[in-house]
């Protein structure tokens, strides 16, 4: 396997690892215990698809064998259909009013994360090294910040990726 493959495999891994989250003044909206189970159990339901996706990449050996980066660029592509949904689902949560702020900013962030895994799926098909350092930066950075914000909102499950 030559070298560029190598970092290829190397990084798409690490990405795949760190996997996955209307304004309404009426006042009856949900509580904030509410709305983060609510979330937290749209959150366990994807970490548990996301965790499959895991085991199965955990069986691939791209360094040392070239076609398990198409079968980790097909696994990336299973992460990115699997978690749009699931974000969409999580802006039709409606947060309690002092939440609302911080809770866009998580979406934001999920939304960030679901496009780079699709940007990554892209990249290991066309076996793009340089795009996958520069994709494993932003996807870095990008679940630290929604960890970050999961966290502060009070999330018990968003945030951790299943882990």
């Amino acid at each position: 396997m030559s070298p560029r493959s190598a970092v290829i495999a190397c990084i798409s891994l690490a990405l795949l690892a760190g996997g996955c989250g209307g304004d309404d003044d009426s006042g009856g909206g949900p509580t904030r215990d509410e709305f983060i189970a609510e979330v937290d159990g749209l959150c366990e339901d994807a970490n548990a698809e996301l965790s499959k996706l895991r085991e199965e990449q955990q069986q691939l050996d791209p360094q040392n064998n070239p076609e398990d980066l198409d079968k980790l660029a097909s696994l990336f592509e299973q992460a990115k259909e699997q978690s749009d949904p699931v974000v969409d689902k999580m802006a039709d949560v409606e947060p309690p009013p002092e939440m609302r702020a911080a809770y866009g900013r998580l979406l934001s962030a999920y939304e960030q994360q679901v496009a780079l895994i699709g940007r990554t799926s892209d990249a290991l098909k066309q076996r793009d090294a340089a795009a996958l350092q520069q994709l494993g930066s932003k996807m870095n950075t990008t679940q630290a910040k929604a960890r970050g914000l999961a966290h502060g909102l009070g999330f018990k499950v968003c945030g951790t990726g299943g882990q």
